[in-house]
């Protein structure tokens, strides 16, 4: 992420631009720890709210005005489909790559269906009603959970649905304390209570998406 947000920032000094965007949704950002998909996109803080906050405090000693713009970070991946949905730009949603293990992709299909992207993809496809209109995979875990990886990945995305039976702002961060902690921290609102409740109410939507 250090390396393409600096690829960015130097072609936004190149045509005297002051932001770029990271397009990514807020589950995935956040990407609360889980024990399905320990070596895969489940570990990773790429675009994790801190990691986009220290990186443009970082750029910000060479333009104190410079922006990174996350205009997804209030979404999940069922709001974000449902941007085709709303411009009528169904047809293009198989031209969007989710998929975090292509270069261990066998064949042909865009997706392998079994890593932890592909299996929210697929919930929140079907979730916005767009399933008919998504990319092709290579395993289907619909009609055949092809290992024991898949099962856990699909048991966490069901357990992190539930927010480890969340009820309330309270209960996320008892569950997660550090993870909300430094969320929080970096989250755009002024106010840690409001910052708490917005995140709850985004897995809260998540959780409504899966199920």
């Amino acid at each position: 992420m250090f390396l393409f947000s600096a690829i960015a920032y130097a072609i936004c000094s190149c045509f005297g631009k002051r932001q770029f965007y990271v397009h990514e949704n807020g589950i995935t950002s956040i990407n609360l720890p889980g024990q399905g998909d320990v070596i895969n996109a489940r570990t990773s803080r790429t675009t994790h709210p801190k990691t986009i906050g220290l990186i443009e405090r970082f750029l910000r000693f060479f333009d104190s005005d410079f922006d990174i713009l996350t205009p997804y970070c209030l979404k999940t991946k069922e709001d974000v489909i449902n941007v085709f949905k709303k411009y009528d730009e169904k047809e293009i949603l198989t031209s969007s790559v989710s998929c975090s293990s292509t270069r261990n992709k066998p064949g042909v299909t865009s997706h392998c269906g079994c890593c932890s992207q592909c299996i929210d993809r697929r919930f929140a496809a079907y979730a916005a009603g767009l399933d008919e209109y998504d990319a092709s995979y290579t395993d289907d875990f619909i009609t055949n959970i092809p290992d024991n990886e898949t099962r856990q990945r699909l048991y966490y995305t069901l357990r992190l649905a539930s927010a480890e039976k969340a009820k309330s702002t309270t209960d996320l961060y008892a569950n997660y304390p550090d993870e909300m902690t430094n969320a929080i921290e970096y989250w755009h609102c002024d106010n840690p209570e409001d910052s708490l409740e917005e995140i709850y109410l985004l897995f809260s939507r998540f959780g409504d998406s899966v199920t």
